[in-house]
């Protein structure tokens, strides 16, 4: 048995590469060697003709069947890498001489804005001087007390949003106006004259779900008590979270109805 295997033999006396698994392995090995020169159908590339060969050239036109990149010339990769720089310092000459009318272009757009914007402050500036001119009134009856020269303020001022309405300053109808007295500051009702904040009012929310309360145009009047005489004036406070960062011009109202002197 040892000389069996220093023989290269298997036991029994058969070659240790007569195995069946050996014998599977060289099947393959032939049969991928066999495939991979038999002959194959073939285009040529240059004359166009199609053949079932092993061979690596055309029998009919002599060309090869491998086509092969050329690779291109040292003097050619040169004239690439040339106009490729060409090209690079032909847009950086058109971006510098761009650049002048680009910043130019924007420069007259800021001004541009800028003084469509100083018009949009003049012209809103005027609207609101306008719209929050002062008013005057005396009361219905002379010596007339307190109450009832707040009455009468409460029906000019009514009588004044109502003619907003109909020349189309104001919108929403109005039904009536409510007013009252200032709680701080130096206009606090007094002995002589007392500030009020009044509402023409276009809409009235009932107590319910919701909190009762009053929707219109607010009003700043001051009343005169020993002169029985009034002056009022629309206002326009700017409203909700974007108020500070508003770009409308702010009018103060005229000093005979300012509540905040």
């Amino acid at each position: 048995m040892a000389d069996d295997v220093k023989n290269g033999l298997s036991p029994g006396g058969s070659s240790w590469d007569s195995s069946p698994e050996w014998a599977a392995a060289r099947e393959r090995t032939r049969a991928e060697v066999q495939a991979a020169f038999a002959p194959k159908q073939q285009l040529c590339p240059a004359c166009g003709r199609s053949e079932s060969t092993a061979a690596r050239d055309c029998p009919h036109c002599g060309a090869s069947y491998v086509v092969v990149q050329p690779k291109l010339s040292k003097r050619a990769r040169l004239a690439i890498v040339g106009a490729l720089v060409l090209v690079l310092a032909a847009g950086g000459v058109a971006w510098l001489l761009a650049s002048p009318s680009i910043n130019h272009l924007k420069q007259t757009a800021a001004e541009r804005n800028a003084q469509n914007f100083a018009a949009f402050i003049r012209s809103e500036t005027h609207r609101l001087t306008i719209e929050q001119r002062l008013h005057r009134g005396r009361g219905a009856i002379p010596g007339e007390p307190p109450a009832g020269l707040v009455d009468d303020l409460t029906t000019a001022i009514t009588a004044d949003a109502r003619a907003r309405v109909a020349a189309g300053a104001l919108k929403a109808p109005i039904q009536g106006t409510t007013c009252s007295a200032v709680k701080n500051g130096p206009l606090v009702p007094n002995a002589v004259r007392g500030g009020y904040q009044c509402i023409a009012t276009t809409a009235t929310i009932l107590p319910g779900v919701q909190v009762g309360g009053i929707i219109g145009y607010p009003f700043w009047a001051i009343v005169d008590y020993r002169r029985g005489s009034f002056a009022w004036c629309k206002i326009n406070p700017r409203g909700g979270e974007q108020a500070i960062r508003s770009r409308e011009p702010v009018v103060n109202p005229p000093a005979g109805c300012d509540l905040h002197i």
